[in-house]
C-alpha cells in the first residue's frame, strides 16, 4: 500500500512542478544563447541590448527561485490539505496505517526537493562556464577532503539526506501539534517550528562544544584558522547520529499526533 501511496503522492506534485521544469529549462537555453551575463559584465553604457539581457537574467533567477519555493509550498500543502484539512477524513478512512501515510509524504518531499535543486545547479552548469566551475568544484572538493579527511566524501551525503529529513520532519511534527491548538492553528504551528529549531540548534553547539573540549582542552584553545579538523569523522558521524535520532523522534511524533490527538475542526 506504500507503493500505491507514493506513485498518487508523486502525480499529484508531478502536475505542479514538471510544468516549472520545462519552462525553467526553456529559460536556461535561451539564457545560454544570449549569455546575458558576460554581456552585462562588459556593458559599457544603457540600450535595447542590455534591457533585454537585465529582463532574461531576472525572468531566469525568478524561474529558478519559484521552482525551490514551489517544491517548499507542495511540501507543506498537501500534507495539511490530505491530513488537517478537507481531504483528513477521507485520508484516515483508508485502510493504511498512519506511519505509512506520514512516510509516503516524506519521501516525495524529499524527491521533488533533491530533484528542484538538481534542476537548479544543472541549469547554473548550462549557462556558466563550465571549465572554471568544474575548477572551481574540484578545488573546493580538495580542500574540504583536505580539511575533513577524505570519509568527508561519504559522510557528507549522509549529513545532508539526515539534515533534509529532519527539515521536512520538523515542519510536518509542528504542522501536526500546531493543529492540535484550540485556536490560532497556524500561529501555534510556527510556534512550534521555532521551538523545535532552538532546541536543534541548542543540542548541535553544546554538542560542538564537548567535541572543542575533548580534542583542544578548553574552548578558549580551540584555533581559528585550522586547516585540519582533528576526528572529523567522530564528530560527523555524532552530528549524524543525532539528527537521525530527532529525526526518528519528529516521526513518532507526528504519527502520534495524527493518529491519537487528530482534530480537522
Amino acid at each position: 500500500m506504500l507503493g500505491k501511496l507514493l506513485k498518487y503522492e508523486i502525480k499529484a506534485t508531478a502536475r505542479t512542478l514538471l510544468p516549472l521544469y520545462l519552462i525553467l529549462f526553456v529559460v536556461t537555453v535561451v539564457n545560454r544563447f544570449l549569455n546575458p551575463f558576460e554581456i552585462l559584465e562588459n556593458a559599457q553604457g544603457f540600450n535595447i541590448q542590455i534591457l533585454v539581457n537585465v529582463l532574461s537574467v531576472i525572468l531566469y533567477f525568478t524561474i529558478a527561485f519559484s521552482v525551490m519555493a514551489a517544491t517548499f509550498i507542495i511540501m507543506i500543502q498537501r500534507f495539511y490539505k490530505n491530513f488537517l484539512g478537507d481531504e483528513g477524513y477521507l485520508s484516515f478512512t483508508l485502510p493504511v496505517e498512519t506511519w505509512k501515510h506520514v512516510l509516503s509524504k516524506l519521501l516525495t518531499s524529499m524527491m521533488w526537493i533533491i530533484l528542484s535543486i538538481l534542476a537548479v545547479i544543472a541549469s547554473i552548469i548550462i549557462i556558466a562556464d563550465i571549465d572554471s566551475l568544474m575548477s572551481g568544484f574540484s578545488t573546493f572538493l580538495e580542500e574540504i577532503g583536505t580539511t575533513f579527511g577524505s570519509g568527508i566524501y561519504i559522510m557528507l551525503p549522509i549529513y545532508m539526506l539526515s539534515g533534509l529529513t529532519l527539515a521536512i520532519l520538523v515542519i510536518y511534527n509542528s504542522i501536526s501539534i500546531g493543529h492540535h491548538f484550540q485556536n490560532h492553528k497556524v500561529l501555534a504551528s510556527f510556534a512550534t517550528f521555532g521551538v523545535f529549531y532552538l532546541f536543534t540548534q541548542i543540542v548541535l553547539v553544546i554538542m560542538l562544544m564537548i567535541y572543542v573540549i575533548m580534542n583542544y582542552g578548553s574552548l578558549a584553545a580551540a584555533p581559528i584558522n585550522a586547516t585540519t579538523v582533528p576526528n572529523a569523522g567522530i564528530l560527523l558521524g555524532t552530528v549524524i547520529a543525532i539528527l537521525l535520532l530527532m529525526c526518528i523522534g519528529h516521526f513518532i511524533s507526528t504519527n502520534y499526533f495524527l493518529k491519537n490527538k487528530l482534530n480537522l475542526e
